[in-house]
């Protein structure tokens, strides 16, 4: 689980809704079991949790060292049961809801819940036996997302911008200053957290209603704890909106806005988050880069990825092409084979030849990285290439017509499916798509997810 630090728009972090429980009650079932487990044994640990905490061996006890001594005995019940089968899933979220926490689940305990399920899917790892099975279950998220670049102006007056790679964000300066910045925006509940392994920072903002925010507004510095009055009508008004920061990255990732008012929020977080990182003399700006949204968070990473052969592996993969690669996103272009000079001392066998050309068009390499599709470590398991899990890609080709008339006709393709690339490799192997002239667009050696091609000329992005 990441590590949590939050602020509160007027709302503290133990502040219950009851009009919140049918949300964090989808969250908790689209949570894997393991993960509920692991969640139950971090609140068990954690103060504010506690004392909201209504199991009956801990709350009836009035002395401290034997309520502490009962919530240790609760915690060595849930710590057994990570290696057993029972209880299910369902059982355990009735016994989270209906048991240990029956008034409701705080704003940071759905909070911490939501991102949990934001990172298990996109650490969610394949079993299928095919690459459609391991299209269908990576990466996919209830919200739709895009990206943005971040860059830093060079301090001149029109002078161009460059990359801005984020290296480091300490959680409770950053929050601070990005709640001041958000207020009086938007009001309900912001909390940041940082992934205990992987380079990712995120940051997730619950908005509340209008009428709720009046409410508040009301009460004003008198909320201090979820027993206040007069808060029971407080509910969500949207989805939340997620920021994740890849850490030594020139990109920020965040949720697509498909509604004018959501629009308008996530507009707002990313200033947020400009005024945020920027100090004196080195101003930060956060500019909309023209990609289709997608649920897939893997698409994002892979496609703002460095090297082809991470990309190919999936974005927390530590080694591609067999080096280590702990920079998982850089500013600097995607390697990208030549072709000939790698066909020169390869290709033998017509066979042969196909196979290592096409490998060569779509990763990079003759004989690339395999990787198991079972989690065991037998020799026999079937083993298969995956690629960067692109779910759309749209390009737009213009050619001059060749009358001589000026006419510059325009043919839009929309390439949809589970896994874009890997259904074009498919493809060259059926000999529809010939690898050896197919443009870089149509291989994973230029991805992207939208692209103009003007008179042969590629450009990421619709112009």
């Amino acid at each position: 689980m990441p590590t949590t630090r939050s602020a509160a728009q007027f709302l503290p972090d133990n502040y219950i809704s009851k009009a919140y429980s049918e949300q964090y009650n989808k969250v908790l079932h689209a949570l894997p079991r393991n993960t509920l487990l692991r969640l139950v044994q971090d609140w068990l640990q954690d103060s504010r949790f506690i004392a909201l905490l209504h199991w009956p061996t801990v709350y009836t006890q009035t002395n401290t060292r034997d309520q502490n001594r009962a919530v240790k005995i609760l915690l060595a019940q849930y710590q057994k049961m990570e290696g057993h089968k029972s209880p299910t899933k369902r059982n355990l979220v009735q016994n989270i809801i209906y048991d240990l926490w029956p008034d409701g689940l705080s704003l940071m305990q759905v909070a911490q819940a939501d991102v949990a399920r934001f990172l298990d899917r996109v650490n969610k790892k394949s079993r299928g036996p095919t690459p459609e099975t391991i299209s269908n279950t990576s990466g996919q998220l209830p919200h739709a997302w895009t990206y943005s670049a971040v860059s830093v102006a060079s301090g001149s007056l029109g002078a161009p911008l460059r990359p801005y790679t984020v290296s480091h964000i300490e959680p409770g300066p950053f929050l601070a200053r990005f709640c001041e910045a958000l207020y009086p925006i938007i009001c309900g509940h912001v909390s940041a957290h940082q992934h205990p392994t992987e380079s990712l920072f995120v940051v997730r903002i619950q908005v509340f209603e209008e009428q709720s925010i009046t409410n508040i507004r009301k009460i004003g510095t008198r909320l201090k704890s979820s027993r206040d009055s007069g808060l029971g009508r407080i509910k969500a008004d949207l989805a939340p909106v997620f920021l994740a920061v890849p850490l030594s990255s020139s990109y920020v990732l965040h949720t697509f806005p498909r509604r004018a008012v959501a629009k308008a929020y996530v507009t707002a977080a990313l200033n947020a988050l400009t005024a945020a990182l920027s100090r004196v003399r080195r101003p930060i700006i956060v500019t909309s880069v023209d990609a289709l949204p997608t649920k897939s968070l893997e698409c994002l990473l892979s496609l703002t990825s460095v090297a082809r052969g991470s990309a190919s592996l999936g974005p927390w993969s530590k080694f591609g092409a067999g080096t280590a690669e702990p920079r998982i996103f850089s500013k600097k272009r995607k390697k990208q084979s030549t072709v000939q000079k790698l066909l020169d001392g390869y290709l033998q066998t017509p066979q042969t030849k196909k196979r290592r050309l096409i490998n060569i068009r779509f990763h990079g390499e003759p004989e690339p990285p395999q990787k198991k599709t079972n989690q065991d470590d037998d020799d026999d398991d079937e083993v298969i290439v995956t690629h960067a899990k692109i779910p759309t890609f749209e390009v737009k080709i213009k050619e001059p017509y060749r009358g001589g008339s000026g006419f510059l006709p325009t043919l839009t393709t929309r390439f949809e499916g589970t896994n874009v690339y890997q259904g074009l490799e498919m493809l060259a192997y059926a000999g529809v798509l010939d690898a050896q002239r197919a443009p870089k667009w149509l291989t994973e050696q230029q991805a992207t997810t939208t692209a103009t091609v003007t008179n042969g000329k590629f450009t990421i992005g619709i112009k």
